[in-house]
């Protein structure tokens, strides 16, 4: 069981081999995705539709790419501690064999998460269980490296008193943060009076060698050399070793269609932007320089993460955007992007990057989706974690030799195993009660395979679908080497079966009742009075299905779940009645009284949680109006079968895009800047103002359309769900096209809510 990918906290199964990643390297010269594997290879074939052939050429490009950095890794990590950050572990956990175990198998002796330890570092880790404090001392080194997917000033002082704290003689760094996008950086947050760092981007740009690498090369060896002082080794600094090296750690290939970014996991598009524009500023949209330091920081990140993705595919890129922190981060592309050499491919792209707070209600609805469905009932490993906490019970019949260490945990990931990635694709396309049926075959083959004695039993009829699974899993955990042997795909096939056991406890079912009825009983209502007493009507029945799932013993509905309803429900209705102040304000109230109807009397003031619910209102109301103004959302909302029917818009904008309609509408007579909130946003390159006002001359008159490039890449800002994956994988099919999807997280119900209240947690307010 491969338990250490990410949970750096969880000790691995005693007894159980992991198979080696040295097969990978031996086996290189079978290998034909190196790191000249791009999507300029790309062919046609009648066989195969065009989105299977990016699909199956991006995956063995993540692959490739994987292999090679560690063929170049495997010297500097012999002996070594190594810092990783969260989201490099995202990064190994879904586009690599082994994880993080990947690297202890390439020598080093011990990995740590460089956001979990303390300033005053040293080399004890400690597991904890039932409280009774176990510790591991690992053996001294001298070697150090860190792999961050940050930019380097952002952990300057972790390092500076990691290496003054212990004496290494030898420090690599390795950044997935190109060298010119720190010296951008540094550019920007130097002031003109105090240029000493901003001369060494000013330098690089030059084409000097003495860039901000070179430049952090000198800080390590500073620092090395005073830890070795403070700990008076006598080693002179002419035996140190210190390197800064660019390492494209960009993506997790989450399935052969879904690619995330773990850097801008924590990105989410801005709402109530009126503090961040500069309406004279010719650009129009949010002004980055405007946004706090941290958000700053985020978008440099993301923008960086994916200028450098664009680099590994090769393309000639084209950038589009719909929504105004789309529009930004694909202004800073542009800027990330000044020497680019991937501008001299043959092979183009379009860059389409959308917000998903212009479509909340999709993520809300509990979607009948095999993989939507766990995402919505279980926990993530931490809050920008694509893992989910999986137990192991089962897997494991006994744990005596586990010697009261921390519980094993489970992982929901392929390691690029190809039958599990191929599993994962299948349930990406199934609904729940398909997604058990395709589970119990696979099951049903691995015992046959496995073990010659086993007899398919005859099916009970008061057994389900789930305890047929949990049967044949009983009978697998008794030989531990099948275990080991099929552990990636089990570990998935036991998520979806612990979410399946949650579900009948969890408040899933009563809610997806409640979204069945919503759109046949608005449909025939007309008048907002109308549709508020509905609302109403609707919140009252919540509250009383509460008090009965309470009386049973089983969990009521909380705050997070009436929001939303709240949201899935204006995600039904016309503009007409979410720009009515009136109705709106009269739904926050009831809402408000409901929550406190069903919550009782865990807040400590009334008023804070009136201000809590007004700021997740703005919130709601600006992405409201925000998908109102869109051209897009025209032709989203219809009445189908006496019912209301609302598409996705990422599928709406895909379809539109290859009906060839992706061009911008005109502009608002009183627009004059370079922003459009109602349509899609070409942003072109160029260095010069005189290219600028002529990108800004296309956009108005005639603006390049997405779909002239030889592939399209949606990548949804804030999260995209499975379901809105398996659309655009059914349009590309429909079309004919070459489809790449990405985003920054998978997206559910909680996601958005959590994203909807602003820094006062609602934890703070309850008593």
């Amino acid at each position: 069981m491969q338990r250490l990918n990410n949970r750096l906290d969880s000790p691995k199964l005693s007894g159980f081999k992991l198979n080696s990643f040295k097969r990978g390297k031996n086996s290189k010269g079978n290998d034909n995705s190196g790191s000249n594997s791009n999507l300029t290879s790309l062919s046609s074939s009648e066989n195969s539709s065009r989105y299977n052939i990016v699909n199956q050429n991006f995956t063995s490009l993540t692959a490739g790419l994987i292999n090679n950095i560690w063929e170049n890794l495997s010297i500097p990590l012999e002996d070594a501690v190594v810092y990783l950050d969260t989201a490099i572990l995202q990064v190994l956990k879904y586009s690599s064999e082994t994880g993080v175990d990947m690297l202890y198998e390439n020598g080093a002796i011990n990995v740590k998460d460089i956001n979990k330890v303390s300033e005053n570092e040293n080399e004890i880790i400690s597991y904890d269980n039932n409280n009774n404090g176990i510790y591991i001392k690992y053996p001294e080194t001298k070697k150090i490296v860190f792999i961050l997917s940050s930019y380097l000033n952002d952990y300057e002082i972790k390092i500076k008193n990691i290496l003054l704290n212990n004496a290494y003689q030898e420090c690599h760094i390795y950044t997935s943060i190109s060298e010119s996008s720190h010296n951008l950086r540094i550019q920007r947050e130097t002031p003109n009076q105090d240029r000493d760092l901003g001369s060494i981007a000013f330098q690089y740009l030059q084409g000097n060698d003495d860039g901000y690498f070179s430049k952090f090369q000198n800080k390590l060896k500073q620092w090395i050399n005073m830890g070795n002082e403070i700990q008076q080794t006598g080693l002179a600094v002419e035996h140190m070793i210190y390197t800064v090296e660019y390492l494209p750690l960009l993506w997790s290939l989450y399935t052969s269609n879904l690619f995330l970014l773990p850097s801008g996991a924590d990105v989410f598009p801005y709402m109530n932007t009126i503090q961040y524009k500069n309406v004279d500023h010719i650009e129009g949209g949010i002004q980055l320089s405007l946004l706090p330091p941290e958000e700053q920081n985020k978008i440099y990140r993301i923008s960086s993460a994916l200028s450098s993705l664009l680099e590994e595919l090769n393309v000639k890129d084209e950038l589009f955007a719909i929504g105004e922190t789309a529009h930004l981060i694909a202004r800073e592309i542009v800027s990330h992007s000044s020497s680019s050499s991937r501008k001299k491919s043959e092979r183009t792209a379009s860059l389409i990057l959308i917000d998903r707070t212009l479509d909340i209600g999709t993520p809300v609805r509990h979607l009948d989706n095999s993989l939507d469905k766990i995402y919505s009932i279980l926990t993530r490993v931490s809050p920008h974690s694509y893992d989910l906490n999986i137990t192991s019970d089962y897997l494991i019949n006994n744990r005596d030799d586990l010697d009261n260490l921390t519980p094993i945990k489970c992982s929901f990931t392929h390691q690029m195993d190809q039958s599990t990635l191929d599993f994962i694709d299948s349930l990406q396309k199934t609904k729940s009660k398909e997604g058990l049926i395709l589970i119990k075959k696979k099951l049903l083959d691995i015992l046959k395979r496995e073990m010659s004695s086993f007899q398919t039993p005859a099916p009970e009829a008061e057994n389900s679908l789930v305890d047929q699974i949990k049967s044949f899993l009983d009978i697998l955990k008794t030989n531990e080497m099948t275990v080991v042997k099929y552990s990636t795909m089990l570990e998935c096939i036991s998520a979806i079966i612990e979410a399946d056991e949650d579900y009948k406890c969890s408040k899933w079912e009563e809610l997806l009742g409640f979204e069945k009825i919503l759109p046949f009983s608005l449909v025939d209502i007309n008048d907002n009075f109308g549709i508020v007493q509905h609302i109403s009507e609707v919140l009252n029945n919540l509250v009383q299905r509460s008090k009965a799932l309470i009386a049973e013993e089983m969990p009521g509905f909380d705050i997070e779940d009436i929001i939303e309803l709240i949201v899935f429900i204006y995600s039904l209705l016309k503009s007409s009645f979410s720009e009515n102040e009136e109705s709106f304000e009269m739904v926050k109230h009831k809402v408000l009284q409901t929550i406190i109807e069903i919550e009782g009397n865990r807040f400590v003031d009334a008023f804070e949680l009136e201000r809590f619910i007004t700021s997740i209102f703005n919130n709601i109301q600006y992405c409201l109006q925000s998908k109102n103004l869109l051209s897009y959302n025209q032709n989203d909302l219809s009445s189908f079968h006496n019912q209301i029917t609302v598409e996705p818009l990422v599928k709406t904008i895909a379809s539109d895009i290859l009906n060839g309609n992706g061009n911008s509408s005109p502009m608002n007579s009183n627009k004059t800047n370079g922003y459009n909130p109602n349509s899609i946003n070409y942003i072109p390159y160029g260095q010069t103002l005189s290219h600028f006002f002529s990108g800004i001359g296309r956009r108005r008159q005639n603006q390049p359309s997405p779909n002239q490039n030889d592939i399209l890449i949606f990548f949804v800002i804030g999260g995209i769900t499975f379901s809105e994956v398996n659309e655009l994988m059914e349009i590309a099919e429909q079309y004919n096209t070459k489809i790449i999807i990405g985003s920054t997280d998978i997206a559910t119900g909680k996601t958005i809510y959590s994203n909807l209240y602003e820094q006062n947690d609602i934890n703070k307010i309850k008593k």
